[in-house]
């Protein structure tokens, strides 16, 4: 990759926007910028289509995420957290009290077809609590 295509990757957000998604205008002026080239929207919408790219609803990830806890915490605890609640015959409950958004996603975001465009978020929700239940399945059939 070049250095010049190695900066357009850094996001939107190394470019001066203040959120994360790239629209058909902010990639214009990017293009523009890095390459000297100019496209009109409806041009450069054609040529991203002719790449394999398309606008899609981004998925909202929490900029705190540590996707290497995440796994060793799912390897090691959970396995023990389930096997402990299937001979109690328990429940486990889980609550998330970092809240979220009724509004549907702000926009969208171009990438790759069958990339899901992945926006980092703060850990601040609005305030709403979500709780959710898993039973087990127990050793004895007479649950």
């Amino acid at each position: 990759m070049s250095e010049k295509s190695a900066y357009a990757w850094r996001g939107p957000a190394a470019h001066g926007w203040s959120d994360q998604r790239w629209t058909l205008a902010r990639i214009t002026q990017v293009i523009g910028e890095l390459f000297g080239v100019s496209y009109t929207l409806r041009g450069l919408d054609y040529l991203l289509h002719r790449i394999g790219w398309s606008a899609q609803v981004p998925v909202h990830r929490a900029a705190e995420r540590d996707e290497e806890q995440i796994a060793a915490w799912v390897a090691q605890v959970w396995p023990q957290i389930c096997a402990d609640a299937a001979g109690r015959h328990a429940w486990i409950l889980f609550e998330d009290e970092s809240g979220q958004s009724l509004r549907p996603p702000k926009g969208r975001t171009w990438a790759p077809v069958g990339k899901t465009p992945v926006v980092k978020v703060s850990g601040k929700g609005s305030g709403r609590v979500s709780i959710a239940g898993y039973r087990p399945p127990h050793a004895s059939a007479n649950s």
